[in-house]
């Protein structure tokens, strides 16, 4: 694996469908990209697991996971999953605001446990 097949740049296109607009978030097992839908030019948010830590289990509870997700009547972020050049992927609708780590940067530490 190359970090050029990996990191999709800006325009690539994805299964088809999806366009990269940027990279949002890295992190220790995926990145989560920008795209947009090119069918409904919906923003959405792609997850992109990386390979070498992307257990059998781990791809198989990410799978059910968006599997179910779609199925709900409550939950209605994820929405597709997808293979690309080998590369899990989970298709989820992009909401706005901080990233988890961006909120935990910015909180006030209480103290250690």
């Amino acid at each position: 694996m190359n970090n050029y097949d990996f990191y999709p740049s800006a325009g690539s296109i994805l299964n088809g469908k999806y366009e990269v607009v940027d990279i949002k978030a890295t992190g220790g097992g995926a990145i989560v990209l920008i795209c947009i839908e090119l069918n409904t030019q919906r923003k959405m948010a792609i997850k992109r697991f990386m390979p070498d830590k992307l257990t059998k289990n781990l791809e198989k509870k990410a799978i059910e996971e968006t599997r179910l997700n779609i199925q709900s009547e409550y939950l209605t972020i994820a929405e597709d999953h997808f293979y690309d050049n080998g590369f899990l992927n989970t298709v989820m609708q992009f909401v706005e605001g901080n990233t988890l780590r961006e909120i935990l940067d910015t909180q006030d530490r209480v103290g250690e446990i």
